[in-house]
C-alpha cells in the first residue's frame, strides 16, 4: 500500500459535475453574502457556537 496505491487513487479520482460545482460555489456566495451582511450590521464572529445547534 505504497505509492503504487495512491498513484491508483489518483487516476480513479473524477472532478465533480459541472452543475454541482455550480451549486457549490452559489452556496458559498449566499453565505459569503449573509456573513458580510451581518457583519456590517455589528455582529462579531466569537468562535463560539449556539448550545442549541
Amino acid at each position: 500500500a505504497g505509492a503504487g496505491a495512491e498513484a491508483e487513487a489518483e487516476e480513479r479520482w473524477e472532478a465533480p459535475p459541472a452543475a454541482e460545482l455550480q451549486a457549490r460555489r452559489e452556496r458559498q456566495e449566499r453565505v459569503s453574502r449573509a456573513l458580510g451582511q451581518y457583519l456590517l450590521r455589528g455582529y462579531r464572529m466569537l468562535g463560539r457556537c449556539c448550545p442549541r445547534c
